[in-house]
């Protein structure tokens, strides 16, 4: 690796801002690179765990992306203009880019090697906090539906059912929407007997699976 850029407590002024910018840069991209109904899905089941999730999430994608891509362009001497803020921008809208793909590890790994595998490590851990928001949704979601009545169960069934029904069949197939039917009308005929008869538990528990599963799929917000 270039001697220069193990000294980088050296970086002069224009070094500095250059990598302050392509890390905010980075930071604003991946704010528009989540879809916006999964940061209303997210917030709404559990503002304060989505909020802690989304805090690593843009740490990583701007200071850990920007970082990198920073350092990949000094590595290769690219200075695309002679305005150091104006190169953070673009090495920050790169990092952007780069952090979408999966780059495997390559053999007689040179300088630019080594930042790919890192551009993809970090790649995972994007990915693994992303998912992690997921799974907190899916246990909120779970928890929330569990503890509705029966009424508002059926309720949240008919929203999913509903939601299900509007999509486009280019998105989702006359099948695919007849096989999702299939499984949650006969679960709400269940729910609508009698509390203390096992069909009533069983169509209960299986709404609150469907529902929670299609919530997060779909990131659909709490109501």
């Amino acid at each position: 690796m270039p001697r220069h850029l193990l000294n980088l407590t050296d970086l002069g002024s224009e070094g500095l801002l250059s990598l302050l910018t392509a890390i905010a840069t980075a930071a604003v991209t991946a704010i528009f690179g989540v879809p916006f109904r999964y940061y209303q899905c997210w917030l709404s089941w559990n503002w304060l765990g989505a909020n802690l999730g989304l805090l690593l999430y843009f740490t990583l994608a701007g200071g850990g992306g920007g970082f990198l891509a920073w350092l990949a362009a000094e590595a290769a001497a690219v200075h695309p203009t002679a305005y150091p803020a104006a190169n953070g921008v673009l090495y920050g809208l790169l990092a952007g880019a780069a952090l979408r793909v999966d780059i495997s590890a390559r053999p007689g790994k040179s300088a630019q090697d080594h930042y790919r595998e890192a551009a993809s490590i970090l790649t995972k851990c994007l990915t693994w906090t992303s998912n992690a928001l997921d799974d907190v949704t899916s246990r909120h979601a779970e928890r929330w539906l569990s503890r509705c009545s029966p009424a508002r169960l059926v309720d949240a069934a008919l929203r999913v059912k509903a939601h299900i029904d509007q999509q486009p069949a280019a998105l989702v197939t006359k099948n695919a929407k007849n096989t999702a039917f299939a499984k949650l009308i006969p679960a709400m005929e269940m729910l609508a007997k009698p509390e203390g008869d096992p069909d009533h538990a069983e169509g209960r528990y299986r709404l609150v699976m469907f529902c929670t599963a299609y919530y997060v799929k779909e990131h659909l917000p709490k109501t």
